[in-house]
């Protein structure tokens, strides 16, 4: 990733904590999924949600060999995740839960185009 992208992700993460509240905090963090987080989960991913072990927070992990648009994609959707915990299903729950993110995401976005002149 390049500084600007490490910038912009850090920005969506504040606005993704500051716009959509999730029962316990969340913290990202960006690795190499290791496989036997993949074999757990019984396929390839990008990203995963677990709680912590202690039960106080939410982890968002987010595989660092992905492409950035691909990282930002899964940021959105793990966030959905968390919204929603405990419920990790892809119901209407998590739909409405992922709809919330991704309007925080693209106020954002548009909030940074605007701040560097863009359209």
């Amino acid at each position: 990733m390049t500084d600007e992208q490490k910038w912009k992700f850090q920005c969506y993460v504040r606005a993704l904590r500051r716009d959509c509240r999730t029962p316990l905090p969340v913290r990202v963090r960006r690795r190499k999924i290791r496989p036997a987080e993949i074999e757990e989960i019984g396929y390839k991913v990008d990203g995963f949600t677990d709680l912590s072990k202690d039960g106080k927070f939410i982890w968002l992990i987010l595989d660092q060999t992905c492409s950035y648009s691909t990282l930002i994609d899964c940021l959105i959707h793990e966030w959905a995740h968390a919204i929603v915990h405990p419920v990790y299903k892809h119901g209407k729950m998590w739909g409405l839960a992922f709809a919330d993110a991704y309007m925080a995401f693209d106020r954002e976005a548009t909030r940074l185009r605007k701040e560097k002149g863009g359209c």
